[in-house]
Formats: C-alpha cells, structure tokens, sequence
C-alpha cells in the first residue's frame, strides 16, 4: 500500500484503498479454495469425526468424575 502524503487528493487515496482491498479479497479467495478443497477431503473428514468422538468421550469422563467427587455441589 502506498503511504499517503497530505498532499495527496481524496481520490488518489481511494483508488489505493479499493486497489489493496481487492488484492485482500484475490488473496482471501485462494485461501478460501486451499481451505475448502483440504476440508472436502475425505481423509480430513474422518480424521475429524475420530477427533470430535474422542474430545467427546474424554468431555463426558471428565464430567462424571467431577459429578463422581461432588464437584458440584459445593
């Protein structure tokens, strides 16, 4: 992005703006594409459904153990 002078007019600092907001946006798009053809894989899928089970099952054994112990009724 071009450092802005005082005096530069109103317009010239616009067109550098909307210029570095779609070079942000082209880079967010192929971000985006990298990112959904990564999560669509089905590899990542099922690694991340073994991944959610077993934060689960630990969430839940943690829960009983302090329900177990009374933690909760302090």
């Amino acid at each position: 992005m071009t450092f802005w002078k005082p005096e530069k007019s109103i317009v010239f600092m616009f067109k550098d703006l909307c210029r570095t907001a779609i070079e942000g946006l082209h880079i967010f798009e192929y971000n985006i594409s990298l990112f959904r053809r990564e999560t669509e894989n089905q590899n990542f899928i099922d690694e991340l459904q073994i991944l959610s089970t077993k934060i689960k099952l630990e969430n839940e054994k943690e829960h009983f153990e302090k329900l177990k112990s009374g933690y909760y009724i302090r």
